[in-house]
């Protein structure tokens, strides 16, 4: 009987000595996976294109700080900004007021209206949505050829 616990408790130490060498192996791979990420440069990690100039915005929205007729500009304030954007317009260049119309629908909504207007239809304080053709970011002038439309919105 004695000869069977001791070969019981040398099976057991056995398998104990096993599980704590396992366990000591899986450890030396961790820290050896471990250093090597930490020798890769965070470059490597990121992708190339998460610079914030290489963001593209096609459209901006804001309050009409200043209308120039004479020089045909405006200076616009975009929302959430500190900073003015100058803004040329010209006659090629859609411009346009949306209003809802006076008279409700058969369903009891209102319809919005487009009203084609002339810089002179600008008001300071107008708030305004601006789509462009190419991108606003950082940008504090906007030339004719870069606009799509100017929305003064309700």
């Amino acid at each position: 009987m004695k000869k069977r616990q001791i070969i019981l408790v040398i099976i057991i130490l056995l398998i104990i000595g096993i599980v704590i060498w396992i366990g000591f192996q899986k450890t030396k791979i961790l820290s050896g996976i471990e250093s090597k990420l930490n020798s890769i440069s965070n470059s490597q990690l990121l992708p190339e294109n998460t610079n914030k100039e290489e963001k593209e915005i096609l459209f901006f929205s804001g309050l009409v700080m200043e209308i120039n007729v004479q020089d045909n500009f405006l200076i616009i304030k975009p929302e959430g900004k500190g900073n003015t954007i100058k803004v040329s317009v010209e006659e090629d260049i859609k411009l346009s007021k949306i209003s809802f119309s006076t008279t409700p629908n058969e369903d009891g909504s209102f319809s919005p209206v487009e009203t084609q207007i002339k810089l002179s239809g600008f008001k300071v304080n107008d708030r305004i949505y601006v789509k462009t053709k190419r991108n606003v970011v950082d940008r504090t002038e906007i030339g004719i050829d870069d606009i799509e439309y100017i929305q003064i919105y309700p």
